[in-house]
């Protein structure tokens, strides 16, 4: 039974873990998309 216990403590751990990662790199591409979007309204106001 403490085998089991710490074996899915552990496997809640490994998907926590995944879950702040995917978080981070959500986030990341957010940011990404954001900036992209930013400097091409910049350019086309700079154009005008």
């Amino acid at each position: 039974m403490k085998n089991l216990i710490a074996e899915l403590l552990f496997k809640l751990a490994q998907k926590e873990e995944e879950s702040k990662e995917l978080c981070a790199q959500v986030e990341a591409f957010g940011d990404y998309r954001h900036g992209n979007a930013f400097a091409i309204w910049r350019k086309m106001i700079n154009s005008g």
